[in-house]
């Protein structure tokens, strides 16, 4: 129930950052990292 909402919604959001942020995708991950 909640858990697959949230798994769907994680996984949704880093794909979308991943696409929008293409440029500025190594400073996301640096900042998501720590």
């Amino acid at each position: 129930g909640i858990h697959r909402i949230r798994m769907k919604f994680y996984h949704t959001s880093i794909s979308r950052l991943k696409r929008k942020l293409c440029t500025k995708n190594i400073v996301v991950v640096r900042f998501t990292m720590m």
